[in-house]
Protein backbone atom coordinates (compact mmCIF):
# COMPACT_ATOMS: atom_id res chain seq x y z
CA UNK A 1 0.00 0.00 0.00
CA UNK A 2 1.62 3.11 -1.24
CA UNK A 3 0.83 6.87 0.06
CA UNK A 4 0.67 9.60 -2.04
CA UNK A 5 2.34 11.90 0.47
CA UNK A 6 5.26 11.58 1.52
CA UNK A 7 5.96 10.96 5.22
CA UNK A 8 2.66 8.77 5.39
CA UNK A 9 2.28 5.62 6.48
CA UNK A 10 0.37 2.71 8.02
CA UNK A 11 0.95 0.20 11.40
CA UNK A 12 -1.43 -2.96 11.45
CA UNK A 13 -1.24 -5.83 13.86
CA UNK A 14 0.91 -8.39 12.52
CA UNK A 15 -1.37 -11.66 11.86
CA UNK A 16 1.63 -13.79 11.41
CA UNK A 17 3.78 -13.43 14.76
CA UNK A 18 4.80 -16.77 16.17
CA UNK A 19 7.34 -15.54 18.67
CA UNK A 20 9.14 -12.83 20.08
CA UNK A 21 11.54 -11.04 18.10
CA UNK A 22 8.62 -10.60 15.76
CA UNK A 23 7.21 -7.15 15.44
CA UNK A 24 3.23 -7.03 17.05
CA UNK A 25 2.56 -4.29 14.31
CA UNK A 26 3.63 -4.07 10.91
CA UNK A 27 3.75 -1.18 7.93
CA UNK A 28 4.83 1.20 5.81
CA UNK A 29 6.23 4.22 5.58
CA UNK A 30 6.60 6.35 2.48
CA UNK A 31 9.82 8.93 2.36
CA UNK A 32 12.06 10.62 0.04
CA UNK A 33 16.17 10.01 -0.05
CA UNK A 34 17.90 11.53 -2.20
CA UNK A 35 15.24 13.08 -4.72
CA UNK A 36 13.56 9.41 -4.73
CA UNK A 37 10.33 7.83 -3.10
CA UNK A 38 10.97 5.05 -1.52
CA UNK A 39 8.88 2.96 1.10
CA UNK A 40 10.38 1.84 4.68
CA UNK A 41 8.91 -1.01 6.25
CA UNK A 42 8.27 -0.65 10.22
CA UNK A 43 8.40 -3.03 12.49
CA UNK A 44 6.82 -2.15 16.35
CA UNK A 45 6.91 -3.73 19.44
CA UNK A 46 4.76 -2.88 22.67
CA UNK A 47 7.12 -2.60 25.72
CA UNK A 48 6.46 -1.00 29.04
CA UNK A 49 8.30 0.59 31.93
CA UNK A 50 7.93 2.32 34.98
CA UNK A 51 5.94 5.48 33.14
CA UNK A 52 3.66 3.12 31.24
CA UNK A 53 3.36 1.42 27.85
CA UNK A 54 5.14 2.45 24.32
CA UNK A 55 6.09 1.18 20.92
CA UNK A 56 9.77 0.31 20.48
CA UNK A 57 9.47 0.68 16.52
CA UNK A 58 12.15 -0.10 13.64
CA UNK A 59 13.18 0.58 10.49
CA UNK A 60 14.33 -0.79 7.25
CA UNK A 61 15.06 0.01 3.74
CA UNK A 62 15.31 -2.17 0.33
CA UNK A 63 18.64 -0.56 -1.13
CA UNK A 64 20.17 -2.66 -3.75
CA UNK A 65 23.65 -2.72 -4.30
CA UNK A 66 23.36 -0.25 -7.70
CA UNK A 67 22.47 2.49 -4.59
CA UNK A 68 24.72 1.04 -2.54
CA UNK A 69 27.54 1.44 -4.60
CA UNK A 70 26.27 4.59 -6.09
CA UNK A 71 25.74 5.98 -2.83
CA UNK A 72 29.34 4.89 -1.83
CA UNK A 73 31.45 6.79 -4.53
CA UNK A 74 29.32 9.86 -4.01
CA UNK A 75 29.69 9.91 -0.51
CA UNK A 76 33.63 9.48 -0.66
CA UNK A 77 33.46 6.35 1.39
CA UNK A 78 34.15 3.10 -0.59
CA UNK A 79 37.50 1.19 -0.50
CA UNK A 80 39.16 2.60 -3.68
CA UNK A 81 38.95 6.24 -2.82
CA UNK A 82 41.25 5.19 0.97
CA UNK A 83 44.64 7.60 0.49
CA UNK A 84 46.80 4.58 2.51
Amino acid sequence: MAFEKIGQGFLSRNQYKDNDKKPEYKGKLTIKLDGREMEVELGAWVKENERGKYFSIAASADIGPKEQQKTLGEGGNSDDEVPF
